[in-house]
């Protein structure tokens, strides 16, 4: 086991890379002790890549690493690779079904709205914006409800009062409410 560092190990810290004989945690450490930024170099060369498709784990990439980037390029995971980060993580499985209703802003059954917006981060690169939510439906069916009120002569101020909102928010959610009829 190295315990010095050379002038050419600490001059390749420096540039986000790790040396051979070294572990990244090795080199996270070592440039922290020196005050040095980490700046991870996530490049990936052609071998690397190369030993990825093959089904082989590139030595000086970790888990995570080698993980994101068979995510991010359809590659399956290399044996010994561990599928999730670490023990306290609940892993949550996603097939190709799912996934294609991520991809169209649709929550699949089943799975929360935080799950989704994490796979849309970690699979598909993308936001995750739901066009009709449970609470957006609430929110639509409460302003309806107040519309009609208001539109039989009750006044916002009243409607506000007898539901324990502001006058400002009654007058938001008929807003809300008018313009999702429009767009129909």
């Amino acid at each position: 086991m190295k315990s010095t560092w050379t002038k050419t190990e600490i001059n390749l810290i420096k540039k986000g890379k790790v040396p051979d004989g070294r572990t990244v945690a090795q080199c996270i450490q070592q440039s922290s002790n020196m005050g040095i930024p980490w700046k991870k170099d996530d490049s990936w060369t052609r071998d690397e890549i190369k030993m990825l498709k093959d089904g082989i784990a590139p030595p000086k990439k970790t888990h995570g690493q080698i993980r994101k980037y068979c995510r991010k390029n359809g590659i399956a995971l290399p044996d010994g690779v561990a599928p999730m980060d670490g023990p306290g993580r609940k892993q949550v499985s996603w097939t190709d079904d799912e996934l294609n209703l991520l991809k169209q802003d649709i929550i699949p059954d089943g799975k929360t709205y935080n799950q989704c917006v994490y796979a849309c981060r970690m699979y598909l690169n993308k936001g995750f914006r739901p066009k009709n939510t449970p609470q957006r439906e609430k929110i639509a069916e409460r302003g309806k409800v107040f519309y009609e009120l208001w539109r039989d002569g009750k006044k916002q101020q009243d409607i506000a009062e007898e539901y324990g909102l502001t006058r400002q928010r009654v007058h938001q959610l008929i807003t809300k409410y008018l313009e999702s009829t429009k767009e129909e």
